[in-house]
């Protein structure tokens, strides 16, 4: 990696959820993901040729980042089998999409998907497990004194 000035932002996410897009020769799977404030949103390189991940105007939210550059748009190039990473500081929609890097397919396949990030306070998706909240609510019942 190239150095830079840049202040430090981590390569993972602070909620240690963890979001998988997957981009295929015709497709982003899931094409609209849902996600939170500071989860970590993976896109996975499904292809055999590397892609570029373009996040439309993302440089001015990012929580967490793993192989994303820029300044108003977050750019990243995955090879094939790898994944880049990326955390959203705030709420709202983002518009991204998917470039193939490689001119043998006669022309460019871009692919446009969105993530709609939530704040962390909004209700978890089903999908999202979150296994602590048991035990603590475990652990606030020993510690509750009898009345």
């Amino acid at each position: 990696s190239t150095w830079s000035n840049k202040p430090t932002v981590p390569e993972t996410s602070r909620t240690a959820v963890v979001h998988v897009v997957r981009v295929s020769l015709t497709e982003i799977e899931p094409v609209e993901l849902g996600s939170n404030v500071e989860d970590e949103v993976r896109f996975i390189n499904d292809k055999t040729q590397p892609i570029r991940v373009i996040l439309i105007e993302a440089g001015k939210r990012i929580a967490c980042n793993k192989g994303f550059n820029g300044t108003i748009d977050q750019e990243a190039d995955i090879k094939p089998g790898q994944y880049a990473g990326f955390c959203f500081s705030q709420p709202g929609t983002v518009r991204y999409m998917a470039r193939d890097l490689s001119a043998m397919t006669g022309g460019e396949v871009v692919l446009p998907a969105q993530i709609l990030v939530g704040t962390s306070t909004a209700r978890p998706s089903v999908t999202q497990s979150y296994p602590s909240i048991g035990r603590f609510e475990d652990e606030d019942s020993k510690v509750l004194p009898k009345l």
